[in-house]
């Protein structure tokens, strides 16, 4: 893939037959011990609410986020794009989707939490329309913490 080149993925809706595609795809872009087996995205799939997104490049998975609504609000759970494609456009592509279909859903607020030490994904959501709700002290592992982001997404709420 070209170096510094925006990429337009086809982003479809996917269920847990594309379990083991998400789990190597977070495998890939996350440490160690933040990733997740692809029996833990099994399982998410089998509650109600869980949403997956899967963007592709000539057929390639690239990237996907993974959403879960209650009423009307949601929560990202995770979202993660390959090393070779990420800072082109992929997340960006993949939270537009999300928040067009969470919208078309009525869903009125969408959180995250995500690491204060993760510059590209605050910026990425800072971009994204999200604000600082809060942070939760020494959320992960490795004993950084996560601040908690909040959008506005429906259409009612000025989209």
């Amino acid at each position: 893939m070209t170096e510094g080149k925006s990429l337009y993925p086809v982003i479809e809706e996917v269920g847990s037959a594309f379990s083991a595609v998400l789990a190597a795809l977070q495998g890939a872009a996350f440490a160690p011990s933040a990733r997740w087996q692809e029996k833990a995205f099994s399982e998410l799939f089998a509650t109600p609410g869980v949403t997956a997104l899967l963007g592709s490049i000539d057929g390639t998975p690239v990237g996907f986020v993974l959403a879960r609504s209650v009423a009307d609000e949601a929560e990202i759970l995770t979202l993660a794009v390959s090393p070779s494609c990420q800072r082109r456009g992929v997340a960006r592509a993949l939270m537009e989707k999300l928040m067009t279909l969470l919208a078309e859903r009525e869903t009125e607020r969408l959180f995250l939490e995500v690491s204060v030490n993760n510059c590209p994904a605050r910026a990425l959501y800072t971009a994204c329309g999200f604000t600082c709700a809060g942070t939760r002290k020494r959320y992960y592992e490795d004993g950084s913490d996560a601040e908690v982001m909040v959008r506005e997404i429906s259409s009612s709420s000025g989209k």
